[in-house]
């Protein structure tokens, strides 16, 4: 969270690009308490209906990457240094697609 948190940062200001946390045990009190006391400026929402399957599979946490037209980019599961230097590098070059 630390480090995705401040890739959003580093993005901040692009409107071309949105980050959206989604609390898939639909416990949105615990989530809204945990971002805030960390100090977190991501926004969590509850999905409105199932998730897909190919998006979310069984692991916990679970990145998707879409494009401008809404198309899977790439689906990572597990926990990352968002702050990787590849990651800010291709998450650009996508943005400037």
């Amino acid at each position: 969270m630390p480090s995705i948190n401040k890739l959003k940062q580093s993005f901040k200001g692009n409107d071309d690009i949105v980050f959206l946390m989604v609390d898939v045990d639909n416990k949105m009190e615990k989530s809204s308490a945990f971002m805030q006391k960390n100090n977190y400026v991501l926004p969590v929402y509850v999905p409105a209906s199932n998730i897909p399957p190919d998006f979310l599979g069984g692991a916990i946490p679970t990145t998707i990457i879409l494009d401008k037209r809404g198309q899977m980019i790439n689906r990572i599961e597990g926990g990352r240094n968002y702050t990787d230097p590849e990651i800010v590098k291709a998450l650009k070059e996508l943005v400037e697609k």
